[in-house]
């Protein structure tokens, strides 16, 4: 969200979709991955890699937990999930990324990675915010970078999302689970400066129900 997306909020951790990996493959290649990126990190000075552990290994999820000393001997703590998933998206409904020269950080080559377009990743988190197994407060703060938005009908239609889901996820947003105690909890401390006030933070949620509601209407 923030690298390709311009989100102000750093993410709790990194979520990569490979689902066309078996579960023993993801497993020697996070760790072939860790180890390579540790030895980057302590060739270019820039922390050591610490310890590594795989915390939730299941049929569809890998995952992996990973603790880093920085530079200035801080404490930096991450997870990198792989899902395995099906998800129900086409090919074009995936953009190219390029993270380019200026945009990559300084000690770091260009790379190229896939991600979801802007429409993409909208339908994802409504997804996210009408599962009450799932759904998350930074769903609500993503969910606002993008409106006001015309509903992405060609995703909610792959996605089979009704109108019911839809008001179901209206419903959550503007809750007490999306308190501004919960906003201070889970969202600020992400954000780097720039916090919001009580106020700022209702009209955030409220918006995004409003909008929420306005597409269930529309089915």
């Amino acid at each position: 969200m923030r690298f390709f997306h311009g989100s102000p909020r750093y993410s709790v951790d990194l979520d990569l979709d490979a689902p066309d990996f078996s579960m023993q493959a993801l497993l020697a290649g996070a760790e072939e991955a860790i180890q390579a990126a540790s030895k980057a990190l302590q060739q270019r000075k820039l922390g050591l890699v610490e310890k590594f552990s795989f915390p939730k290994k299941g049929e569809n999820v890998l995952r992996t937990s990973i603790e880093i000393t920085g530079p200035e001997n801080e404490e930096i703590r991450t997870q990198v999930e792989f899902s395995r998933r099906k998800m129900k998206l086409t090919q074009n409904l995936i953009a190219k990324a390029p993270a380019a020269e200026s945009r990559a950080p300084a000690a770091l080559p260009a790379f190229l990675l896939s991600t979801y377009d802007r429409p993409g990743l909208m339908a994802l988190k409504v997804l996210a915010l009408a599962d009450r197994n799932r759904n998350q407060i930074r769903d609500v703060y993503d969910m606002a970078l993008f409106l006001p938005a015309d509903r992405p009908e060609s995703l909610l239609k792959v996605l089979a999302i009704s109108g019911d889901v839809l008001r179901d996820a209206a419903g959550w947003v503007g809750g007490r689970d999306t308190s501004y105690k919960e906003y201070l909890e889970h969202i600020d401390p992400y954000l780097g400066g720039g916090s919001m006030n009580p106020q700022s933070w209702d009209d955030l949620r409220q918006s995004v129900a409003r909008t929420l509601s306005s597409w269930a209407d529309d089915v």
